[in-house]
């Protein structure tokens, strides 16, 4: 992990996941001497894994430090931190690789506070416990994955049945060319867009660059409204099957079953370069409605769609998942919550029927502590995600360390049921009942926590929800 301050914002050189170093050698541009700076480290002590990671450990307790004032409860619990992080390094024998990567070193704080929070058992129910240590045990599993060589986790690799440059070449298949050019253009000029560039604090120069692929696919879904208004071309009932009968193929071509739902967009990271996929019949409805003869139906209306373009125009710009994302060895979901989160506070999409378990888990959160993640977000550069550490360190300042492991481990519903890793899905399942665990929570009378949800506009069923998640934690 990128430990020292001057290495936060940069890449560092990575060898493939979970291979062990040669200390013997000095051209590794990825071992924790380079990124430590203890340049006669190799002629004064031993070689090898233990050695490594021993410097592993004093960068850690430095890259902490230079935390404790955005977090001070990392200051207060440093030790039982530590003492945690060198308990679950050693338990699954991380590569040294691992302290290579830029967004371990936060993901091991969390993993460490989750491990060291699961030890402190005093006053605990034996089921509250026994789900704090799974919970531990998981999210641990899911962040060391590739780096593993005690219990590599098969859920963390990239599940895909093309190489990434064979996945490019499948979605250039699909590729409109003409209309992936106008839309690219329309996104990089158009007033709609503009707005989001400047919330985003997007600064001439250091906007990240992406590649637009508009596919010639489609899915019933997609091509509501198309030939509805009175002056629909001539043939658009046939184009519109022609996009049907393409897009299953494309869900067949990519082993998925042609049942499954295609996105209206999506961005995929391949080779260190965004890929912006958006079906044909959306790219149209937002450029050129009327030549589909298109026709708001109240439910993908122009405007929703507009907002959709903005939505995923923010995972093309930075992310605060916890994973590096130009690994293309690696597919962890670890903060894929927050990134949805980021994406729909910028963008206006909050589309609240996909994402309304995100509402709801972070709106807990933020009652509870009193603050807002979204004005948090927002005194940040691409919220959040051009300095993942600070930013994180800010949240748990105000969420606390537990509650912000809870938000980075937690999937969103969608992700949980069919998008995700075994091992992030495995996580979703002990947060999803144990995400109340909050100390707050835990020492609120009844009393208290009922004239809390009398505050909130919620219904039956949500208070009974929560009710019933206090019950189970106490």
């Amino acid at each position: 992990m990128a430990l020292r301050k001057e290495e936060l914002n940069r890449n560092v050189g990575r060898t493939a996941p979970g291979k062990i170093l040669d200390s013997s050698t000095n051209d590794s541009p990825d071992s924790l001497v380079s990124i430590i700076g203890h340049s006669t480290y190799r002629e004064s002590q031993p070689t090898g894994l233990a050695h490594e990671l021993r410097f592993g450990d004093i960068a850690f307790a430095d890259f902490l430090t230079s935390l404790e004032g955005t977090c001070p409860e990392i200051g207060e619990k440093k030790d039982g931190i530590m003492n945690a992080g060198r308990e679950l390094v050693a338990s699954h024998n991380v590569s040294p690789d691992f302290f290579a990567a830029p967004d371990n070193a936060i993901g091991l704080l969390f993993a460490a506070a989750l491990h060291d929070d699961a030890l402190n058992t005093s006053g605990k129910s034996s089921k509250r416990i026994e789900k704090e240590t799974h919970l531990a045990k998981n999210f641990a599993r899911t962040l060391f994955g590739p780096y593993s060589e005690t219990h590599p986790h098969e859920g963390v690799k990239r599940a895909t049945v093309h190489e990434p440059k064979e996945r490019v070449k499948f979605l250039k298949k699909y590729q409109n060319l003409e209309l992936s050019n106008r839309l690219h253009e329309w996104i990089m000029t158009s007033d709609e867009m503009r707005k989001i560039r400047e919330e985003l604090q997007i600064t001439d120069g250091r906007e990240d660059n992406f590649e637009m692929m508009v596919l010639s696919v489609g899915q019933p879904l997609h091509t509501e409204g198309l030939g509805k208004s009175p002056d629909a071309p001539y043939g658009i009932n046939e184009y519109v099957k022609e996009l049907h009968e393409r897009g299953k193929t494309f869900m067949n071509e990519q082993q998925s079953s042609e049942d499954d739902a295609l996105p209206y967009a999506w961005v995929s990271r391949l080779d260190g370069t965004n890929y912006l996929c958006v079906s044909e019949p959306i790219a149209r409805i937002v450029l050129e409605p009327e030549s589909v003869g298109y026709k708001d139906t109240g439910e993908g209306t122009r405007d929703f769609m507009i907002d959709l373009m903005r939505h995923d125009l923010v995972h093309t710009q930075g992310n605060i998942q916890l994973v590096d994302q130009a690994d293309t060895t690696v597919d962890s979901y670890l903060g894929i919550m927050l990134e949805e989160y980021r994406a729909e506070k910028y963008s206006g999409y909050k589309s609240k029927s996909a994402y309304a378990d995100i509402y709801r888990v972070i709106g807990t959160i933020e009652d509870l502590k009193g603050f807002s993640l979204g004005e948090l977000m927002q005194k940040f550069a691409l919220g959040g995600a051009q300095n993942k550490n600070e930013f994180y360190a800010a949240v748990a300042g105000r969420a606390g360390l537990v509650n912000t492991a809870l938000l980075v481990g937690l999937l969103p519903d969608d992700y949980a049921d069919f998008q995700s890793p075994r091992s992030s899905r495995e996580i979703h399942q002990v947060l999803s009942e144990t995400i109340m665990m909050d100390e707050v929570m835990l020492h609120m009378s009844h009393k208290e926590f009922a004239s809390y949800l009398e505050r909130k506009d919620l219904t039956e069923e949500i208070k009974n929800d929560y009710w019933k998640w206090l019950r189970e934690i106490r």
